[in-house]
């Protein structure tokens, strides 16, 4: 099974692609949970992340000219501490008025 993903279309809000445990992958957008996948994966890859960009083998593609206000790599968040991050970027926006 291929897990698909259906945005609307939207490419703003805060995004956040979520590895909780080794057999559940979640994708929110704005704190609102858009796609779950419960495919066990084992082990965490041992490659590079590109901001904007697919990892294809190695290399950087289907790049994006988009721009990013705020981005943070990290592991497996809760659903709290996953709120939690997007109020306080959120707060953090409307401070510097974007």
């Amino acid at each position: 099974r291929t897990p698909t993903l259906n945005s609307g279309g939207a490419s703003q809000g805060f995004h956040v692609a979520n590895r909780v445990s080794t057999s559940e992958f979640q994708y929110t957008r704005n704190d609102s949970n858009l796609m779950t996948d419960t495919r066990a994966i084992g082990t965490n890859p041992n490659h590079s992340y590109y901001i904007g960009a697919r990892n294809d083998g190695g290399a950087a593609i289907q790049g994006s000219a988009s721009q990013q206000a705020f981005v943070t790599i990290g592991h497996g968040l809760t659903s709290t501490e996953r709120t939690s991050l997007y109020t306080a970027v959120s707060q953090f926006n409307s401070l510097l008025s974007r």
